[in-house]
């Protein structure tokens, strides 16, 4: 599981749902979730969540897109499978590893020391830990 640190700047709540902006040292990020823990307000540093399975890349941003989060990293170490490969990804102070297919591997052209751009759902992201 990949782990990013956060410190939630607002908060909008509709009946049990509930959207989060957060601010990493640099990335503004979105999440949208199910009843949150009444611990968490403007202001609270959370620990935030997504599988390696959630997160897409792209070669650089994507405009006209419903996907809310999108955080430029460096590619640093890449395993091919025959299948899925998995991307290890330097993301401001944080690793994080992407898990797609080879075959995308392939037709994005990726390297280790390439520039990308990981692309997450704000509904893929959860809260781990409040600090």
């Amino acid at each position: 599981m990949n782990t990013i640190k956060a410190t939630v700047t607002e908060i909008q709540n509709f009946e049990r749902i509930s959207f989060l902006e957060l601010k990493t040292q640099i990335n503004t990020l979105a999440l949208v979730a199910l009843e949150i823990d009444e611990r968490v307000k403007v202001g609270t540093v959370v620990t935030l969540l997504v599988k390696a399975t959630n997160v897409a890349l792209a070669k650089k941003r994507v405009e006209d897109i419903s996907l809310s989060n999108q955080l430029e990293c460096l590619i640093k170490e890449i395993q091919i499978g025959t299948l899925l490969s998995s991307v290890t990804l330097h993301v401001e102070e944080n690793i994080l590893e992407s898990i797609i297919t080879t075959k995308s591997l392939h037709k994005l052209d990726l390297h280790v020391n390439d520039k990308a751009v990981a692309l997450i759902k704000a509904s893929d992201l959860s809260i781990a830990s409040i600090e």
